[in-house]
């Protein structure tokens, strides 16, 4: 059998001309036509603006998260499509599918690259043929998944992309460079994705227009066909005001809390306040968590605090009501490097928060300055990208997360962050993953080597966690691992006390990666952590966390405490109901099932038992 893979720029002709010229809503057009393997227009094929890369030097955001890569359009009777509103300092990777033909994907194409001359075999002006040939026919069905997608009220649903989030070699699961290779589905919502042969099951992602997509886990090739509800979503709007005026033109969006590679999670969905100030937002996914912000990049004139909220159910809408903007923090400061060394050419600082999926890249001046305008008062992550250099912990006045973050709260603007840097780069220690490995042995966690024997555990480590004011902070989790591999090592977390001190008993004679945290109970995961690599033999650490961090958000439907004590109440109630089941179950429902399948006759020839109430006398 043939081997597919995915990704082949081989099966369907792409005739692509880039228009470099301003189109609506400023940006630069990308045009092309699509056409199949005999030169006919390929009407209906779905092209998506799969990823981006910056058109000079590397990028700092993963190449699927720029906001240019969630459009999607499709091709007219002609074959053509175009994308208007592209950023000109990107160069973008283009998706084409369609029934019948194996995916394609472009190299990246540069909107303001010179074009090659014009071509006989199509009237349009400069452009590149891709050929694609048709999707095999020879393949066995026990390598196929077969599908039909509907919506809600059993339609079928057009040009939905299928493509693969994680896939399984037995039971090891792999996410990110898919061997499969996504498809579309057909007038009648029909598809047909083909696993190939190393695999034992994938992940389906749908996406599709108009609906929240939904995601399959652990599909089976080869089992039968299936008819798979595509949900339309949840819409959600919200009304932005300034001192009771409403805020037009304000760029928002929302995107779930929960982020885990195996949810269906969809990224950010944004949006624009109309003339009243209102954001509209939909096709979510349903009853899930979110967060409402601001984008920053550009900077606005207004922005919001981060805002947590429920969605409501699919085909439901809601309206968070008012959300008050405010004005915007600014976040500036300077970097300075041991011994007077000039700051390395190209230093920028990756500016990101905790709850809001929004990252922005501030440039840092050849004196070392920078300045952020347009912030949100919340929690900021600074990563300082610097070639040849590193945070200088020693020195830092601030939460260091790693060698190269600094987490810094702001609820007011600040102009006085100074980040002292020093030459090098964080050290590679390592420990190989096949070296050490955690197993229970009577009933204890323990660490053992590559050949099962008990690692010894002699080490103590002792430490202090202080804010940046050098105040003891309590109640911070401190944990030890194996550097590079996260295996655990003593035990699990200990807690620091009122004086912030901590002691880890038990502890390897190996490199180890101490971690001090605060869990974020809002959000569910840990926030700005602060790590460091311990030598082995060295006995005292001290860590700076900043109990500003994390931040609390406003939550539109925070969880509901529970009273004390009741815990206990509800396992009381639910036992007493579980009982009364059991009676209904025995002594109503049962029997009156018995009587309508066999007859009320054959129940009245039944001796019974009675007990008078005037003698005590049981009869039958």
């Amino acid at each position: 059998m043939r081997q597919c893979r995915s990704w082949l720029p081989i099966g369907v002709i792409l005739v692509v001309a880039l228009l470099a010229s301003t189109a609506r809503g400023g940006g630069l057009t990308l045009w092309g036509t699509v056409v199949d393997a005999d030169g006919r227009p390929a009407e209906g094929a779905r092209v998506d603006v799969a990823t981006a890369k910056p058109r000079h030097g590397r990028g700092d955001i993963c190449p699927s998260c720029y906001s240019d890569c969630r459009k999607v359009t499709t091709t007219d009777v002609d074959g053509r499509f175009h994308f208007d509103g592209l950023d000109p300092s990107l160069a973008f990777r283009l998706l084409v599918t369609r029934p019948g033909s194996l995916a394609l994907s472009t190299d990246p194409i540069d909107p303001l690259d010179t074009l090659p001359a014009p071509s006989a075999a199509t009237d349009t002006v400069g452009g590149a043929f891709l050929v694609l040939a048709p999707a095999p026919t020879d393949v066995p069905a026990e390598r196929m998944i077969r599908g039909r997608l509907v919506d809600e009220s059993g339609r079928p649903v057009p040009g939905a992309l299928i493509s693969t989030r994680g896939e399984w070699t037995g039971d090891a699961c792999r996410f990110g460079g898919a061997q499969t290779s996504p498809v579309v589905s057909d007038d009648d919502g029909r598809f047909v994705v083909i696993v190939p042969e190393t695999l034992t099951a994938v992940s389906i992602k749908i996406s599709a227009e108009g609906f929240a997509g939904a995601l399959l886990t652990k599909v089976i090739p080869g089992e039968r066909d299936r008819s798979i509800c595509v949900p339309q979503g949840a819409t959600l709007t919200a009304r932005i005001e300034r001192d009771g005026s409403p805020c037009p033109g304000l760029r928002l969006s929302v995107v779930q809390i929960d982020r885990d590679a195996s949810r269906h999670f969809v990224g950010t969905v944004p949006a624009i306040t109309d003339a009243k100030g209102i954001a509209r937002f939909e096709h979510l996914p349903a009853a899930d968590r979110f967060c409402i912000f601001s984008e920053t990049d550009p900077p606005q004139r207004f922005v919001i605090e981060t805002t947590l909220f429920k969605a409501p159910e699919s085909g439901k809408a809601r309206d968070l009501g008012a959300i008050e903007a405010v004005e915007p923090r600014s976040l500036a400061g300077r970097l300075t490097i041991d011994g007077g060394n000039t700051i390395p050419a190209a230093t920028r600082i990756l500016l990101s928060r905790d709850a809001a999926w929004d990252t922005r890249t501030v440039p840092v001046a050849a004196d070392g300055t920078f300045e952020a305008l347009g912030l949100p008062p919340e929690g900021y992550r600074l990563r300082v990208l610097a070639d040849g250099s590193m945070i200088d912990r020693a020195s830092l006045p601030w939460q260091c997360v790693d060698e190269q973050d600094v987490a810094i709260p702001l609820q007011t603007s600040r102009s006085d962050v100074l980040i002292p840097l020093i030459a090098g780069t964080a050290p590679g220690i390592r420990v190989r993953d096949n070296d050490y490995r955690n197993e229970v042995i009577d009933g204890e966690f323990v660490l053992v080597d590559a050949d099962g024997a008990r690692v010894p555990l002699p080490e103590q480590l002792r430490g202090t966690i202080v804010d940046p004011e050098g105040h003891p902070v309590a109640g911070v989790h401190v944990s030890a691992a194996l550097i590079g591999k996260g295996a655990f090592v003593g035990p699990r977390a200990v807690e620091t006390d009122s004086d912030g001190r901590f002691t880890l008993d038990s502890l390897p004679a190996l490199p180890l990666e101490l971690l001090a945290y605060r869990t974020n109970k809002q959000l569910g995961w840990v926030s700005y952590p602060t790590s460091v690599n311990v030598s082995p033999g060295e006995s005292e650490v001290r860590l700076v966390i900043d109990p500003r961090l994390p931040h609390t958000y406003p939550d539109l439907d925070p969880p509901i405490a529970a009273p004390p004590g009741s815990s206990m109440s509800m396992t009381v109630v639910r036992v007493l109901v579980g009982l009364m089941m059991c009676w209904a179950i025995t002594y109503v429902i049962l029997p009156s099932m018995m009587r309508r399948l066999l007859g009320n006759d054959l129940f009245a020839n039944i001796p019974r038992t009675t007990t008078s109430a005037a003698d005590g006398v049981t009869r039958r």
